[in-house]
């Protein structure tokens, strides 16, 4: 039996992702820092997660059917829980391409969203709501781009909303001069949790609160992030206890590497409602970027006790025991992502998986994870880490068992 070989290089501690993200800077438009809190990524269904007036739904309005060559197709639809009522927050609304997502824009307070596919180049306001959202790599950036008839097919749109599980509604053989109402997307609560990813601060909030909030995602949208910030802090002056707002107003700080107002704004969004998890997953994203990861453990354990169908506080659980070398929890937690992204096809948990292997000494199974990740994610900082750590492992493995000779 070949001899493991414990693998503790800094290349497969996740900060050194982390490291590289941050010096990067993060747009607050950007598929980083943002409501719903995020702590190392695995964003998805379950980590399904925005009128009187529509105001959340930030996309621009549509000019009708789009001219030819502008690869737009404007949709609308609506988002209920399935005891029909709309969701008290903004809802993340997400087209999903086989394996590759896309964040296209939010509900309304009344559930209803309006959204121009491919318009979303620099990325909604995404939080850890989305699965393409990674605080491994929070500066990365929203995928946008034409749409094409053919290339909607075999996509679908849903809502996105943490603890909860979405309907699903199909894209496949849309035209251009359909008809833009899709329909409405139902979710669907999952088990008996403590910890919500809503705020039942929402919907008490004062009409000029709520005002404020919503102009403030309309202009980060719009990338006005002094602006946007000006308005959020407007909201949580008129009403103190507002979860949310507080909740985006760390966001749009961390999204610009401000992290102890972050964490000061996260910590207001706790105490105005301490059954609202995302602010608690915000905090952890903080410790695990500073590299304070027993911080980070002790954060998102609290976190799983109160939601555990949060498959982002399940990935920064693993990539915090994993930099603690605490195999034992570092495996539980990789075994939850793998069950819980079964349906998600997140190809981080094929990341973080892949590097708990190798660690344990299995290296077939680490590098089998690390070439699907490198396989079906995007190209960017978080592969070419991958590309190098794969390298290593398989150097490692080869010194470990050498080919027989012949």
């Amino acid at each position: 039996m070949a001899k493991r070989l414990s693998l503790r290089f800094s290349g497969l501690a996740l900060a050194a992702l982390f490291a590289a993200s941050v010096a990067q800077g993060q747009k607050p438009g950007a598929g980083g820092g943002s409501p719903g809190g995020g702590s190392l990524g695995g964003g998805t269904p379950s980590r399904p997660t925005t009128p009187t007036t529509p105001t959340i739904p930030t996309t621009p309005t549509p000019k009708p059917d789009g001219l030819p060559g502008q690869g737009i197709f404007f949709l609308s639809g609506k988002v209920m829980l399935s005891e029909g009522t709309p969701p008290p927050d903004p809802v993340l609304i997400e087209r999903v391409c086989g394996s590759n997502t896309h964040p296209e824009g939010y509900s309304d307070a009344k559930g209803n969203f309006a959204i121009n596919l491919g318009s979303n180049t620099n990325g909604a306001f995404m939080d850890a709501s989305s699965s393409s959202y990674d605080p491994l790599n929070p500066s990365g950036s929203a995928q946008g781009g034409t749409v094409t008839t053919k290339s909607l097919m075999n996509c679908e749109i849903r809502a996105v909303l943490p603890g909860f599980r979405s309907d699903v509604l199909s894209l496949t053989n849309r035209r251009r001069l359909d008809s833009p109402d899709i329909g409405t997307i139902i979710l669907h609560r999952l088990g008996n949790v403590e910890g919500l990813t809503i705020s039942a601060t929402t919907s008490m909030a004062p009409k000029d609160a709520r005002k404020a909030f919503d102009k403030g995602r309309e202009l980060l949208q719009k990338e006005k992030v002094e602006e946007a910030a000006k308005e959020f802090e407007k909201a949580v002056r008129i009403y103190p206890k507002y979860a949310i707002a507080w909740n985006d107003l760390a966001r749009l700080h961390l999204s610009r590497g401000e992290k102890e107002e972050a964490r000061a704004a996260f910590e207001h969004a706790i105490q105005a409602d301490r059954k609202y998890v995302n602010p608690y997953e915000g905090l952890a994203q903080i410790a695990a970027i500073q590299k304070k990861w027993q911080e980070a453990a002790d954060i998102t354990d609290r976190v799983l006790r109160l939601n555990s169908e949060l498959p982002d506080a399940w990935y920064l659980s693993a990539a915090a025991n994993l930099n603690l070398h605490n195999g034992e929890a570092a495996e539980k937690c990789a075994n939850a992502l793998v069950k819980m992204d079964a349906a998600r096809l997140n190809p981080r948990v094929y990341h973080v998986v892949g590097l708990i292997r190798a660690q344990r000494g299995d290296y077939e199974d680490a590098v089998a994870n690390l070439q699907k990740f490198i396989e079906t994610d995007a190209p960017g900082p978080p592969v070419e880490l991958a590309k190098k750590q794969l390298a290593e492992i398989q150097k490692r493995a080869a010194v470990i068992s050498p080919p027989a000779k012949q």
